[in-house]
């Protein structure tokens, strides 16, 4: 009997620990929280409309409120949060996957609810990646039937074909550049390049050219255009990269061929290797 008692004892204790709970997280309050946000274009990019996601993450980086669609969903209506201190992540897109045409916008606060009142928090959203676009100049057209640039980090690769001109999105970070070519008498060509320092919100513009006579000094101030030349434009976040092809720097890609050579001391055909084909 005794324990029957004491566990009938023990159950309304719970009971009472319970309702005190639930009473606390009444007493704690709730308020509204209304969102700007606005969409940062400082980079030369084609009319866009993305699709901006909102996350609400409470001090212990829970998240507790999540809308697919700010502007469709949530845009003109306050937010009901229990009163405490929260991180407003705003984010379109996919930061780190490349794509074509495709800016990733991305901003963040913080703000606190208070009971009973109305909190307004101002998020700006900016470009999160990088702009790429690549170009060739007049000669470099003629003298080249076929080329195709493939530009590529840890966000993918996109290629850039032949006439090409819309702008790939990367993420900002070391970006490498292979040239793909095909000369007029039909022989291959690849050239690496690799770029490092690479940053947000700029329009990196990569533009291949052939370079001049040996002795003559082109944009890049060295003869024949050794390096690359790197213009920056602070005012429009564009960074212009002119890449001079020199024919030493080109690695020939095209199969060898096998001529005969007629019959050799053990009587017996010699097959000998073709050079590379290259370009004058």
């Amino acid at each position: 009997m005794a324990k029957y008692i004491l566990s009938i004892f023990f159950s309304l204790l719970l009971i009472g620990f319970v309702s005190c709970d639930e009473e606390k997280n009444t007493n704690k309050g709730q308020g509204y929280l209304y969102l700007g946000v606005e969409k940062n274009v400082t980079m030369q990019t084609k009319a866009v409309d993305p699709v901006l996601a909102v996350a609400i993450l409470n001090a212990a980086e829970d998240t507790v409120k999540y809308i697919a669609d700010f502007e469709k969903e949530k845009a003109d209506e306050g937010i009901l949060l229990d009163a405490g201190t929260y991180q407003v992540v705003v984010a379109s897109g996919k930061k780190d996957s490349a794509a074509w045409e495709l800016p990733n916008f991305y901003g963040k606060t913080e703000c606190e609810i208070k009971t009973n009142q109305v909190t307004s928090a101002k998020i700006t959203c900016k470009i999160a990646n990088t702009k790429v676009t690549v170009d060739y100049s007049d000669d470099f057209k003629k003298y080249f039937m076929d080329y195709s640039t493939t530009v590529s980090n840890s966000s993918g690769s996109l290629t850039y074909v032949k006439g090409e001109t819309r702008g790939g999105y990367f993420a900002p970070e070391t970006l490498s550049a292979l040239l793909k070519l095909t000369n007029t008498d039909g022989e291959q060509f690849q050239l690496k390049r690799e770029y490092k320092d690479i940053q947000e919100r700029y329009h990196y513009k990569l533009f291949f050219k052939l370079s001049g006579d040996p002795d003559t000094p082109d944009d890049s101030g060295e003869a024949g255009g050794k390096f690359d030349d790197i213009t920056v434009d602070e005012s429009a976040d564009t960074v212009v990269v002119s890449i001079p092809i020199k024919v030493e720097d080109l690695e020939n890609i095209k199969a060898p061929e096998c001529t005969l050579e007629g019959f050799g001391e053990n009587n017996s055909l010699e097959a000998k290797a073709g050079e590379f084909g290259n370009s004058t």
